[in-house]
């Protein structure tokens, strides 16, 4: 078995590419560290179909707490195209990879943040709640509301409501407040009406003011009349 890996990871590194897809197959039936972090590294550094293939070998390997624990050092790739990939494949994983992506929630890099709550996120798993909610308090913008997009999947949540009406209360730009505005209108129950009209009690500047009444109409709430004053 050693001798075969060994054969395998020089195809890898000498091989065409048809020679490197196959041999990439037969290493996942394998299985093991060793071509986890080989597989890890062609998603990486390789391109196209190698890099795919590597993704695809990722996902059918047994051992998904231990591709995960790897994995996530992609996250913190700077090309995009391989964080989007190793987010796909992260989300994939389910809820094998969960432990391994907590502790990438507090990284320095907002980016890194991001991408762990963009894989927790496409889980769509009840049990990442917690974490997304957590993440709605993060420093970077992006970070809190790439969180608040993947909790509209779980708007029925009484939590889940009472955080977004609390973003609604802290969104300070254009950006926080479309965000906020259109999670309401996605989750469309009327406990928004009255943080709503709460906003719109110290909020002065007017076009967010338009966004809120626009909200507020989409609930049910008769303030054309208002909205035009």
């Amino acid at each position: 078995m050693g001798g075969d890996k060994e054969r395998l990871f020089k195809i890898i590194e000498e091989g065409d590419s048809v020679e490197v897809l196959n041999a990439i197959k037969a290493l996942a039936e394998m299985g093991g560290e060793d071509v986890v972090e080989k597989l890890v590294e062609l998603v990486q550094k390789g391109k196209g179909d190698i890099r795919d293939e590597a993704i695809d070998a990722l996902s059918s390997m047994k051992d998904k707490g231990l591709v995960a624990k790897k994995a996530v050092s992609l996250l913190k790739s700077g090309k995009v195209s391989v964080r989007r990939k190793a987010v796909e494949l992260l989300s994939h994983l389910g809820r094998d990879a969960i432990g391994a992506l907590v502790p990438l929630l507090k990284s320095d890099d907002p980016n890194v943040r991001k991408c762990a709550v963009d894989a927790l996120g496409g889980m769509k798993l009840e049990e990442v709640v917690p974490l997304l909610l957590e993440a709605t308090y993060d420093r970077d913008p992006s970070v809190r509301f790439t969180a608040v997009r993947y909790l509209l999947g779980f708007g029925n949540r009484m939590d889940v409501k009472k955080r977004v009406s609390e973003l609604l209360m802290e969104a300070q730009d254009l950006y926080g407040i479309t965000a906020v505005t259109f999670a309401i209108r996605s989750i469309g129950d009327r406990c928004f009406v009255k943080p709503l009209r709460e906003r719109l009690k110290e909020e002065r500047i007017p076009f967010i003011r338009h966004l809120l009444y626009k909200t507020l109409i989409f609930l049910g709430e008769d303030v054309y009349h208002e909205a035009i004053e």
